[in-house]
């Protein structure tokens, strides 16, 4: 290979690890809302709250041009990976996991040179009173089992609750629907997931725990009290039920209540978990002498 066509190789190398802003300017049309403008850029009306968010309704009254963030798909490169792609384009080599569910990627370690990878358009909104990780997730994707995504792009805990205000990227795969991560995938939030009889100890606390991690504690705070009202649980089941709702309960502001479900039903020799559980929920865990015997259940 001759010099100049080594120093072209390299440059086409470098043009196509080089990380862009996917931004393209969108006119909205005549009487366009903002509804229909996010149908017609990605495909999913409900997007439209997302762009809300990011302030791209005051641009859209206005009647100004928007720099809509794009997604794009890119061919992979000879001996690359997902993770050197994803340090490359988004700056983290640990957000592969995120391309590779918006990229239909089952296998991340079967890669093909010249394999389509999906770079998701990214926006950057505020989060508003009664967002969650799952909520948002619902409305970017149509579906909430995306919330470990949003959790692993942002660097946040699977189980975080999120503030009002906090910035939050979410990526948006274009008209794509991301692929779920294989996990059980979580019901509307019911007391119905705690009324049969049949119903394992097992599955009730996966769904708990399923219902943490999406951070939507009035979803779980439903599950948790069906759980602890359902006299076919037992006693390590309604403890574990009370953590969950302590939980829940300080995120929507209720701490005398987190507090008084913590001394009802936790077992006596339930212990707080700090890996899991929040300081605030370790300071209202009530002490051995405190703690009343539990009563009911099997």
């Amino acid at each position: 290979m001759t010099r100049r066509a080594r120093l072209i190789s390299v440059l086409s190398l470098l043009l196509a690890w080089a990380p862009s802003a996917w931004a393209e300017p969108v006119s909205p049309l005549p009487g366009e809302t903002l509804e229909e403008l996010a149908e017609r850029v990605y495909g999913r009306a409900e997007i439209a709250a997302l762009l809300e968010r990011a302030g791209f309704g005051e641009k859209l009254a206005r009647g100004q041009e928007l720099d809509l963030p794009r997604a794009r798909r890119i061919p992979l490169p000879r001996g690359s990976s997902l993770s050197r792609v994803a340090a490359a384009h988004t700056g983290r080599a640990e957000r592969w996991r995120v391309l590779a569910a918006l990229s239909g990627i089952e296998s991340p370690t079967r890669l093909r040179a010249g394999q389509r990878v999906v770079l998701p358009a990214v926006l950057t909104i505020r989060v508003r009173p009664g967002d969650s990780l799952g909520r948002l997730a619902h409305l970017a994707w149509g579906s909430s089992d995306g919330a470990d995504l949003l959790a692993s792009w942002n660097r946040l805990d699977r189980g975080a609750w999120l503030r009002v205000n906090q910035p939050l990227e979410v990526p948006l795969p274009g008209r794509a629907k991301p692929a779920a991560p294989p996990r059980e995938k979580a019901k509307a939030p019911g007391a119905e997931d705690a009324a049969e009889p049949k119903a394992s100890e097992t599955g009730l606390a996966r769904r708990l725990a399923q219902r943490r991690r999406h951070g939507e504690p009035e979803g779980l705070l439903v599950l948790a009290e069906a759980v602890l009202a359902a006299p076919h649980c037992s006693k390590a089941l309604k403890s574990d039920a009370a953590r969950h709702a302590a939980h829940a309960l300080i995120a929507l502001g209720h701490t005398e209540r987190a507090r008084a479900v913590l001394e009802t039903h936790l077992t006596t020799d339930a212990l707080p978990d700090p890996r899991h559980d929040s300081p605030r929920l370790r300071a209202l865990w009530p002490t051995p002498r405190k703690r009343p015997a539990v009563t009911g259940g099997p």
